[in-house]
């Protein structure tokens, strides 16, 4: 059980890494030619998604492609949720049912689930050094 929930983990985390890169080389497709430097991206801690293996896949999906010296820059953007009884905006480590300051149900998740690219740093590439990709 513990080994296919870790391969679990690992195949969504691999997808998550290549669908980066592949936003990245084709935004640097647009502005060819260009060497990716790091892709910038930010990812909420109630995203579901496992950092170190993403970093991992990142690792090996990376080869043979533009991205294939590009730094994998994160900031984690912690969960917050805004009460719809007493408005507070609070904390969230993990998804609740109910506010933590009046026991209300209904949080509205305000931040938490992002998953996305922010930014690439990219420099001209030399003639010719990404011919064959």
């Amino acid at each position: 059980m513990y080994s296919a929930r870790l391969t679990e983990f690992t195949m969504h985390e691999m997808s998550i890494a290549m669908s980066l890169i592949e936003i990245a080389t084709t935004e640097a497709a647009r502005h060819r030619p260009a060497v990716i430097r790091a892709i910038h991206a930010e990812i909420g801690e109630l995203a579901g998604v496992e950092i170190e293996s993403l970093r991992f896949c990142y690792e090996a999906a990376r080869a043979n492609t533009a991205a294939a010296e590009a730094e994998l820059v994160i900031r984690r953007v912690p969960g917050r949720g805004r009460c719809a009884a007493c408005g507070r905006e609070v904390a969230l480590p993990f998804l609740l049912a109910v506010c933590p300051e009046c026991a209300a149900p209904g949080l509205e998740l305000v931040s938490g689930r992002e998953l996305r690219v922010t930014s690439l740093a990219m420099d001209d590439a030399p003639e010719g050094a990404l011919e064959g990709e």
